[in-house]
């Protein structure tokens, strides 16, 4: 393994959706933040024979598919991913494990690379990279929100696929509370497009809510602050 790999570390944040998580599915903005529990990737520090997971997988393949396009050197190497803080005993909290672990894999890769995830530029490509590989992975389905605030970090308007910061209003306090059953979105989104497929009208009525409920929630997040572009 190489130096450079060897001694790189790169973690991503987990996140919550605030506001429009299934309403986003269909173009209306929704807003979500990062928050201080990480997947962090590194090397091993022993022998490691552990089959690599979809999102590893697809992460890993991604970079190396760009990196090989520029005719930089792949280093092929084994990455471990330590995702303690998402988990409570076996139970999953739902903090977007999944985003923040193919984030960490994609910027380990880069960073091994010699380039840097911290740099715009780069970290607008480790989005792009992160979103595809995110997507295979899950099969597709999801609005790629989880994914842009692991990569981007901070509280973000997420609409189309573009992500914009938004200054929360000094005053906020925003805090979360385990419902204490665990939730699998891909599962929850395919019930959701089953829905409209059985009941269009019922699911519009929905959809309608939920957006102007979006729209709404973000005037009032985003009025004592303008949005910054990434």
């Amino acid at each position: 393994m190489s130096d450079a790999l060897l001694h790189t570390t790169v973690s991503a944040p987990g996140k919550a959706s605030l506001i429009g998580e299934y309403a986003v599915l269909e173009g209306s903005p929704a807003l979500v933040t990062a928050i201080e529990v990480r997947a962090t990737a590194h090397a091993p520090t022993a022998s490691h024979d552990e089959p690599l997971t979809a999102v590893v997988r697809c992460a890993k393949e991604r970079v190396r598919l760009y990196l090989q396009a520029r005719g930089i050197d792949v280093l092929e190497a084994p990455v471990v991913v330590e995702t303690g803080g998402f988990t409570m005993g076996a139970r999953k909290l739902g903090l977007g494990s999944s985003a923040a672990v193919t984030a960490a894999v994609v910027g380990f890769y880069l960073a091994g690379a010699g380039l840097d995830p911290q740099d715009p530029a780069m970290r607008r490509q480790a989005l792009d990279l992160a979103m595809a590989a995110h997507a295979e992975a899950q099969g597709g389905g999801g609005s790629g929100a989880d994914v842009a605030a692991a990569v981007l970090g901070g509280t973000l308007r997420f609409q189309d696929g573009k992500a914009e910061r938004i200054t929360a209003p000094a005053w906020l306090e925003v805090g979360f509370i385990d419902a204490g059953a665990p939730a699998d979105t891909s599962s929850f989104v395919r019930q959701v497009k089953q829905g409209a497929k059985h009941d269009p009208h019922r699911y519009r009525k929905a959809v309608a809510t939920l957006q102007d409920a979006a729209h709404r929630f973000l005037e009032a997040y985003g009025s004592n602050g303008s949005p910054t572009a990434l």
